[in-house]
């Protein structure tokens, strides 16, 4: 059984919940290990509900995984941590209702808990008329554990971390393809779908990838997401890549400056020293002890070392979802604690009608006595990585 379902049973065990519906797809990918599309996909689109996972409080009994006919591909063949509930929502030859099929199965297995007195969680990614048929059948102590789901997945069990540094290893192939491919006279949009096919072939199949790409003058100041777009790439040019990839349901997001000259600019030199001097003091920093405010005026104190000020968060925690709570901002008194997985991603700017800027992000995953660092591309205009 996978460790995060332990981890999650036994939290659901503490808040005095029997059984827990997921509907919101941080949550599916946390107990399922399966990430869920989006409507974008013609056979999500035919389903009668989200995809979603039902957990068992009980060890011996952990949970199902409930999807269309016309999901069944995102599974694939792909190892489950639960039972497999296909219902039919489509068919070439009969005519299905799918939100029925949807809220039947759903509620098959919950009925015959309803013999005894049960408390059910759900979280806030489950429909309303899922809530209502549940009401109708008797049930009354539904207990929202939206919180208690998103607190359970602060802190990465070994096997997620493993998840995460297998992701990194990727996205570190994506960095790489944009310093090989980054030419003048490539578009931002050519040299994006090369980024992303090299991550691809290695993995051998399609991957969930967002972030941005963004060249020249449009690197001075953060209006995320920017680019790709179809703007050529000029001689000098600055190349700011914003990765985030998606790899059997977990997220990693890196970020690396470019600059295609033999001999930056001064300008750009300072920016970059700026965030990279700001990454490394993080990097002393980040560890149990501290909390993400404390970690968020490191580097800030850094940055106006430079004559900077932030323009944007120093950073987040990622997982399941690519931007996940606590974040490291200067009202965040959260405490940095062992097993959190961190993105950290100062900035530095020369602002409205200037012509550089510089951002340099890592995954980190935070440890008893520090911090690791998991993504291990070379940083954009550091000479010996050249």
């Amino acid at each position: 059984m996978r460790d995060t379902v332990r981890k999650l049973q036994q939290v659901l065990r503490t808040q005095q919940v029997d059984v827990a519906i997921f509907g919101r797809p941080e949550n599916v990918a946390y107990v399922t290990g399966i990430a869920p599309e989006g409507p974008e996909w013609a056979g999500v689109a035919m389903a009668g509900g989200p995809m979603t996972a039902v957990l068992f409080a009980e060890t011996a009994d952990s949970g199902e995984l409930i999807l269309a006919n016309t999901e069944e591909w995102i599974v694939g063949q792909r190892e489950l941590h639960v039972l497999r509930k296909l219902y039919p929502a489509f068919s070439n030859d009969h005519a299905y209702d799918p939100q029925k099929q949807y809220i039947d199965a759903l509620t098959k297995e919950v009925n015959r808990l309803l013999s005894r007195s049960v408390r059910i969680g759900i979280d806030d990614g489950v429909p309303h008329m899922v809530v209502e048929s549940l009401r109708r059948r008797g049930v009354d102590g539904l207990v929202n554990i939206t919180e208690v789901a998103a607190r359970c997945r602060r802190i990465k069990t070994p096997s997620e971390i493993a998840l995460i540094r297998e992701c990194a290893r990727i996205n570190d192939i994506g960095q790489q393809a944009c310093r090989s491919f980054a030419k003048p006279g490539i578009t931002e949009l050519e040299l994006w779908h090369h980024v992303v096919q090299r991550m691809e072939d290695e993995v051998g199949a399609r991957l969930t990838v967002s972030g941005e790409l963004v060249s020249g003058p449009r690197t001075a100041k953060p209006n995320y997401p920017g680019g790709p777009t179809t703007r050529i790439l000029q001689p000098a040019d600055t190349v700011i890549l914003d990765l985030s990839v998606r790899l059997s349901g977990y997220w990693t997001d890196t970020t690396n400056t470019l600059v295609l000259s033999a001999s930056p600019s001064t300008s750009l030199i300072t920016c970059f020293s700026a965030a990279k001097a700001a990454f490394e003091a993080v990097i002393k920093e980040l560890g149990p002890g501290q909390t993400c405010a404390d970690v968020e005026k490191v580097a800030r104190q850094t940055l106006s070392g430079f004559g900077f000020l932030p323009q944007h968060y120093l950073g987040h925690q990622i997982g399941t979802t690519v931007n996940e709570l606590p974040r490291l901002v200067s009202y965040d008194s959260s405490p940095i604690e062992p097993g959190m997985v961190f993105a950290i991603e100062p900035g530095a700017y020369e602002g409205e009608g200037g012509s550089f800027g510089a951002r340099l992000e890592k995954n980190i995953v935070v440890t008893e006595t520090g911090c690791e660092i998991l993504s291990n591309f070379p940083w954009g205009l550091d000479p010996a990585s050249k």
